[in-house]
């Protein structure tokens, strides 16, 4: 027995060793002061990585609604607890003014900050690995000729084993790899311009590609799409549910105005990138993504695109098996969608159009997952999505969970819980099962804390 516990020891004693060389890393040592003060950056990187800032939406993440701007502050939840961004300004005592572009890169590539800490995935490391040393350097040169803000990080408020940095080595040995995006010589460039976005800086497979319940991303099963903050992402994918299929000139329209008339109309986190970033990136860009995505969303055209109106409720009637929830509450989703919807939400309707699409074309409607439907008819839909004619005003004052989930099932053709309904109204989570949440760290992405602000 005695030579058991020594051995059991031993390994123990060995496991934790090896564990602490695997996750320590060295500080690297602070630029001297008077080298940041005086060393100006190159206008022509400056002016490069400002287009990659906007690419990246830097200020999306390390900007509160009321703060300077990256100084950080911003609270993004996760299964484990509360992160805050950090400032990111050129401050040398409370922000990375006192970086070394090797620090910057470093924490850039491998999520570890100067002084050696490992960094959460909320910070998208995983994908911002994958851009080209040019514009690292580009990127390095913006930030660092932004005024500096002094703005104390506020502390993350995670719970154990979360709490315990060293435990993100282990992550990233089963998650994260620094791989760059490898051109395809057959494709021409613009496809894999949008390629090195979408797979770098755009890091859209943060949201679009479901992760697991570490926050690994699961790139098997992409056809799923992914989440964000209880709003469903869509596959990027041929899988992809919208009953039009994604044209590049309808996704080069909803990439920068957040609105297609054959799609619908930009909500919830893909309005606030749409807003903060692709609107205000060089046309070629979203361009770019359009022409990369188009392809890798290329399908046959649905059965579904020619069925015109196509609401849920007519759908219904010719199933062979009606939903659980009964023939009644169809019909009152119906009565509440005449009443409250369908002045804007008709074919006929006078307000019909870009702005405001048939119902039956947007994935909201079409796809396997009601959150975004039932999320809509919550918060609205502010005109920071696109402009003022997309606004949609909110219900969540108006209509009972019971009513909301009736009018969703009336327009999916299927039952809709009524209890997922209120853990939205209540900030979630909530999963596409309607339980917990399904993704880790890696799920963190910017929004409103108040329900007022949310777009």
């Amino acid at each position: 027995m005695r030579w058991v516990l020594i051995f059991v020891g031993a390994v123990f004693l060995a496991g934790a060793i090896g564990f602490t060389l695997l996750s320590w890393r060295a500080e690297i040592a602070p630029l001297p002061a008077t080298l940041a003060a005086t060393a100006p950056p190159d206008p022509e990187r400056v002016a490069a990585g400002a287009r990659l800032a906007l690419l990246g939406n830097c200020a999306g993440c390390h900007t509160t609604a009321e703060g300077a701007a990256l100084a950080g502050g911003l609270a993004m939840e996760t299964p484990f607890g509360t992160i805050y961004s950090t400032n990111i300004t050129p401050d040398p005592a409370t922000g990375i003014g006192d970086w070394s572009f090797a620090a910057y890169d470093r924490a850039m590539r491998e999520g570890v900050d100067r002084e050696g800490r490992h960094l959460y995935p909320a910070f998208p490391y995983e994908y911002f690995a994958r851009i080209t040393e040019s514009d690292m350097a580009d990127l390095y040169a913006w930030n660092m000729a932004q005024p500096p803000v002094a703005a104390e990080a506020t502390p993350n408020n995670l719970t154990f084993p979360a709490n315990f940095r060293p435990l993100l080595a282990g992550w990233k040995l089963l998650y994260h790899s620094e791989t760059r995006v490898e051109m395809s010589p057959e494709k021409p460039q613009v496809w894999n311009d949008g390629a090195y976005i979408a797979a770098g800086l755009g890091h859209c497979g943060a949201c679009h590609i479901p992760r697991n319940s570490l926050g690994g991303a699961m790139q098997s099963e992409a056809d799923r799409g992914g989440e964000a903050n209880d709003w469903w992402a869509p596959p990027l994918t041929a899988a992809n549910p919208a009953p039009h299929v994604w044209t590049e000139a309808a996704l080069l329209s909803y990439l920068r105005t957040g609105r297609s008339p054959a799609h619908g109309v930009a909500a919830g986190p893909m309005a606030t990138v749409v807003h903060d970033s692709l609107a205000h990136v060089p046309e070629a860009d979203t361009a770019a993504l359009a022409v990369h995505y188009a392809e890798r969303m290329a399908r046959e055209p649905s059965p579904r695109t020619a069925q015109g109106q196509g609401y849920g409720i007519a759908r219904a009637a010719l199933a062979t098996d009606r939903p659980p929830m009964g023939t009644a509450v169809f019909a009152d989703g119906a009565r509440l969608f005449a009443g409250n919807c369908a002045s804007c939400h008709h074919g006929a309707a006078p307000a019909g159009g870009a702005a405001f699409p048939r119902l039956a074309d947007g994935s909201a409607v079409a796809g396997p997952d009601p959150r975004n439907l039932i999320q809509v008819m919550l918060w609205g839909i502010g005109p920071s999505a696109g402009s003022a004619q997309g606004y949609m005003p909110r219900f969540e004052g108006e209509l009972t969970d019971l009513q909301i989930a009736a009018i969703a099932a009336h327009l999916r053709g299927g039952s809709v819980d009524h209890d997922m309904v209120a853990r939205l109204r209540d900030g979630g989570p909530v999963s596409a099962s309607g339980a917990g949440p399904l993704s880790g760290f890696a799920a963190a992405v910017p929004m409103p804390a108040d329900p007022e602000d949310r777009p």
